[in-house]
């Protein structure tokens, strides 16, 4: 990688703006268009189309599909350049389809990423793949290997909870509950006190 490669690379992760991140990304990547830039650059442009597809209103909802279809291509072309490297790009495309909606090609990503590099994370994502499909059993299942994980990721809690909730089963919502409790957050706190009160 060129010195003028690296000095974009690393801008674009230290930006506040995603927008310039991209600009500096692409212009890494047109300087040395490897696995690695080009994982950069799909992840940011997931990262923005994730952010848009996780907003409130439509309008913003409607702005993600062609960050994600370009984050999808672009990752795609980092794992065929360099399949012993795929296990990043796999994990950022597996993310990508599931704001995509394509559940089963997520899973099925994601596995593939797990295979190479264990890393908790894809646990958690293959659970939320899983929940989205309505599959809360599964969901469950590797929520709660999240969890076990790292139990004091409050993101993976809180999902477990909201699963565990829908399925209704009070001995797994007891545990949730001791298991914020102990992470002891003020978030973790308000979260066991209302799951507390919906099982009275």
């Amino acid at each position: 990688m060129s010195k003028q490669a690296i000095i974009y690379d690393r801008s674009s992760l230290i930006t506040s703006s995603w927008d310039n991140a991209i600009k500096n990304m692409e212009k890494a990547t047109s300087l040395n268009s490897d696995a690695v830039n080009l994982t950069n650059l799909g992840f940011i442009n997931f990262q923005i189309g994730h952010n848009l597809a996780e907003a409130g209103n439509a309008t913003q909802r409607n702005k993600a599909k062609p960050y994600l279809d370009k984050a999808k291509e672009l990752l795609q072309k980092a794992i065929s350049l360099n399949p012993d490297f795929s296990e990043a790009p796999l994990l950022n495309l597996g993310a990508t389809y599931i704001d995509m909606g394509d559940y089963d090609l997520a899973i099925e990503t994601l596995k593939k990423s797990a295979q190479k590099k264990d890393w908790n994370i894809i646990n958690f994502l293959i659970g939320i793949a899983y929940a989205r499909q309505n599959k809360l059993d599964d969901a469950s299942r590797y929520l709660n290997i999240a969890v076990d994980k790292d139990g004091n990721n409050f993101q993976y809690l809180n999902e477990l909870a909201n699963i565990e909730y829908i399925r209704k089963d009070k001995k797994e919502i007891k545990k949730v509950i001791e298991r914020l409790k102990k992470l002891g957050t003020e978030v973790a706190l308000t979260k066991a006190k209302s799951l507390e009160k919906l099982l009275k």
